[in-house]
């Protein structure tokens, strides 16, 4: 009788705490494909009923446990957390225990290299994480599941991380060269319309744009010379006799001017004008020869 009782006493305490059910051996499990948004949109019950192990594809690990938590002590829980953004938001906790240990064993970078790309969508977002279900419940709480790591694909190597970021480099170095050449190719070909639009003065193209519009507002543009003049904005409440040159800083004080003829008047109003505004364009302009502070739009560039 006696021996029942020591027997009983020792058997109910690990009834009540242990786990409902042992580990499921990883290598039997057949994993179930689901899109990380799906998997962590489902209510777990849901999950738990369709499958007892998923293989997530882009998902995102928002959070890692130190390593240090289960190098000190093996005993310990290790958790990660998936989520749908880098940040946590709407993310599920899973245990990952041996998976840690595993890669302390053959892969120790493995922990430094995630946190070094966790901001990085090139990566982060793009893990496949495989994981099987486990009932960490007891008789006293009924049963509780929980996601197990088995797997993580998709987090780089150093080596994979210098060689993106050498790709990445040189790709922004070979687009800041096109764009230079389409810049430098589109410029030539505002400055050759300018110069058709100058001929008989003394041209002052493109490459002078900044001391043109100096001149302009200033009222010091010369007599018999053309200048390339990039902001020029129609002022609203006088846009047939009044501009200003428009930049990311605002407007300059007012300039009076006047046009060759009413087909450039009428060829600026239209390239400008939008809903009731006044928008900026280039032209090129000359000294009135009547009135001195006053300029001639000869033409528009664009």
């Amino acid at each position: 009788m006696k021996k029942t009782l020591y027997l009983l006493a020792a058997v109910i305490p690990l009834m009540l705490f242990s786990c409902a059910s042992t580990d499921v051996v990883p290598s039997d499990i057949q994993f179930t494909e689901i899109k990380g948004d799906d998997y962590l949109d489902t209510y777990m019950n849901q999950l738990i009923e369709k499958s007892n192990a998923y293989k997530i594809v882009d998902v995102y690990i928002s959070q890692i446990d130190d390593v240090s938590k289960i190098e000190t002590n093996p005993r310990a829980d290790f958790y990660m957390e998936i989520a749908e953004s880098p940040n946590g938001f709407r993310g599920r906790r899973v245990l990952a225990n041996n998976f840690a240990k595993k890669m302390i064993e053959t892969d120790p970078s493995w922990f430094e290299r995630l946190k070094a790309v966790h901001n990085n969508e090139r990566y982060n977002g793009h893990y496949t994480v495989y994981l099987y279900f486990k009932d960490i419940g007891n008789i006293m709480s009924g049963s509780e599941f929980i996601g197990v790591v088995h797997d993580i694909e998709g987090v780089p190597t150093y080596e994979k991380i210098d060689m993106d970021n050498e790709t990445e480099k040189k790709a922004r170095a070979d687009k800041e060269e096109a764009d230079a050449k389409a810049k430098a190719e589109a410029d030539a070909a505002k400055d050759a319309k300018g110069k058709e639009i100058a001929q008989g003065y003394i041209y002052h193209g493109i490459n002078e744009a900044s001391e043109n519009s100096t001149l302009f507002q200033g009222g010091a543009l010369e007599k018999g010379h053309a200048y390339y003049i990039k902001g020029f904005t129609p002022a609203k409440y006088s846009p047939a006799t009044v501009a200003v040159i428009m930049t990311l800083f605002g407007e300059s004080n007012p300039v009076l001017v006047s046009y060759k003829d009413q087909k450039v008047k009428a060829d600026v109003m239209n390239a400008s004008s939008l809903w009731g505004e006044y928008l900026p364009v280039t032209v090129i302009v000359t000294a009135d020869t009547v009135l001195p502070n006053r300029a001639v739009v000869l033409g528009i560039v664009e």
